[in-house]
């Protein structure tokens, strides 16, 4: 600090490097604290929101992964799901689908569930399945299920035929041989065990 002439005091100028000391500094130095460098707070809350980016997508990525498994199974369980699906009635306008045509009457359904489990355990429930518009199933009084297996005309499976009552009711229970690999499967609703038509087919309706 240098005098004036006057007996004014005149302060030393601040370098740019030396800058005014903060209230937090100076408690630091008054304390014998470690201040942090400048930047080094806000770097550490970067890197904090940085990790726990990474962990929460870590956290998802291994969600996903294991919906996968669960979905189409983890080959420990033999009650785990192969293919489920609704079942759609048949009706004149229907194409062939592997080679077997639709029956020769439409047909109506209340519901219809399919599925097929790791163990070949193939269980199908009807319920509702008449002739479309007469209140009855016509002259079809059982009902059997065929798998089928990408573009082939010949089913991979095959249930025994079960009754179908009056009110168009139906529940295969069976078990079955199944493929080592089955692309886009499909389960045939065939009437009187004839596995050359169907009357419903995995699928849906509006």
């Amino acid at each position: 600090m240098t005098r004036e002439r006057g007996g004014a005091s005149k302060r030393p100028a601040l370098t740019a490097t030396q800058g005014p000391q903060r209230n937090g500094d100076s408690r630091c130095a008054t304390f014998g604290q470690n201040c942090p460098r400048p930047g080094v707070v806000g770097d550490m809350n970067i890197n904090m929101r940085t990790a726990v980016g990474l962990l929460s997508a870590t956290a998802l990525g291994w969600s996903g992964l294991t919906g996968t498994l669960s979905a189409f199974g983890d080959g420990h369980h033999n009650g785990n799901t192969q293919f489920r699906s609704t079942l759609a009635p048949a009706i004149l306008s229907d194409p062939p689908i592997h080679g077997v045509v639709r029956g020769g009457v439409p047909w109506q359904l209340d519901s219809g569930q399919v599925r097929l489990r790791h163990d070949g355990r193939l269980s199908v429930d009807i319920r509702g399945l008449l002739v479309l518009g007469t209140g009855n199933t016509g002259p079809v009084h059982s009902v059997s299920a065929s798998l089928f297996c990408g573009a082939d005309t010949t089913p991979a499976a095959m249930t025994a035929a079960v009754p179908l009552s009056s009110s168009g009711d139906a529940q295969i229970d069976a078990r079955v041989d199944l493929p080592s690999k089955c692309l886009a499967p499909s389960v045939l609703i065939n009437p009187n065990g004839n596995a050359a038509a169907y009357i419903a087919a995995s699928g849906f309706s509006a």
